[in-house]
């Protein structure tokens, strides 16, 4: 170790490799010294788009050089030396603004609006000045324009002026479901429409509005607790066709049902079994293995399936 006066008045203990090979050059009142054989000096140099002009000495510390440069833009810039030299930094930024691609909108229009020019931006979003049909003038953003924005605010006012339609109110209630479940059965989209559209059954030209359809239904004991149901299956949806059953009757009503004549009197399978208080399952039972009137009706005994 050497003690050294340095020229400022200071002294200090430094390396002789040090001293002997540049690496210390003062005591620290000018950290960058004199420039040694490695340090290369950058004045003029071009890299991209920026011209080095000299070296901030202000801003370089600890042996990291800063240099202020020149943009072909105008712009001035202090760039690290290594980012010059690695091509880490080639302008002041005005490269990067370049490569951001937007479209142009200009002349478009969207809903009562037309693109006149692009005017800055907003929220880091591209802005457009936009002229609209009632004569008002608006700066809106590109994706606004795109997706909802259709006027200078114009057309809300004028909705709201607008007379509200008057509707039935109905909509949601169970009668409305009622109403429109008839008219998809008879829809050649129905999805059983070999039971219906394919078969015949229409649906009568009265009932295509939902009012003439309540108002039959109101008069005729239409409830909540009963469902639309056809009298003649082979039928189609009209008023003297039509009746408001409960589920059970429309089960009985079913075009599929098997009718037996017993005792003077048809009925359904199930509406005899209720009748002459069987189980019904066990009559089903019977009939698959080839009962029929009157042991089909038997009361139950021991042994009865042998």
């Amino acid at each position: 170790m050497w003690l050294c006066k340095c020229d400022c008045g200071k002294q200090k203990l430094a390396l002789g490799y040090d001293l002997t090979h540049g690496r210390t050059t003062s005591c620290g009142c000018n950290p960058l010294g004199k420039p040694s054989k490695k340090r290369i000096d950058l004045t003029g140099k071009k890299f991209g788009r920026l011209k080095v002009v000299s070296l901030n000495e202000e801003k370089s510390k600890e042996g990291k050089l800063v240099w202020d440069c020149l943009c072909d833009c105008g712009n001035t810039i202090s760039v690290a030396g290594g980012n010059l030299k690695n091509g880490h930094t080639k302008s002041c930024g005005c490269i990067s603004k370049e490569k951001i691609r937007y479209d142009d909108l200009t002349g478009k229009r969207y809903g009562r609006l037309t693109v006149i020019e692009q005017s800055g931006r907003i929220r880091g979003e591209i802005a457009w000045l936009c002229q609209c049909d009632c004569g008002n003038r608006k700066i809106i953003v590109g994706n606004d324009l795109k997706s909802r924005t259709k006027s200078c605010g114009c057309l809300g006012v004028e909705s709201r002026k607008r007379p509200k339609r008057i509707t039935h109110g109905m909509s949601k209630t169970r009668l409305y479901r009622e109403w429109n479940s008839l008219k998809t059965r008879c829809s050649e989209n129905y999805h059983a429409r070999k039971n219906y559209f394919e078969n015949g059954i229409t649906f009568c030209e009265e009932w295509k509005t939902f009012e003439n359809f309540r108002d039959w239904a109101m008069a005729n004991g239409y409830n909540e607790k009963l469902s639309l149901d056809r009298i003649d299956n082979n039928k189609g949806y009209y008023p003297e066709n039509c009746r408001w059953a409960t589920m059970k009757e429309q089960q009985n009503n079913k075009s599929d049902n098997v009718i037996i004549e017993y005792m003077g009197e048809s009925k359904t399978l199930k509406q005899w079994c209720e009748y002459l208080e069987l189980n019904y399952g066990m009559v089903q039972q019977r009939r698959k293995r080839g009962f029929e009137v009157p042991r089909l009706f038997e009361p139950p005994h021991k042994n009865q399936y042998q």
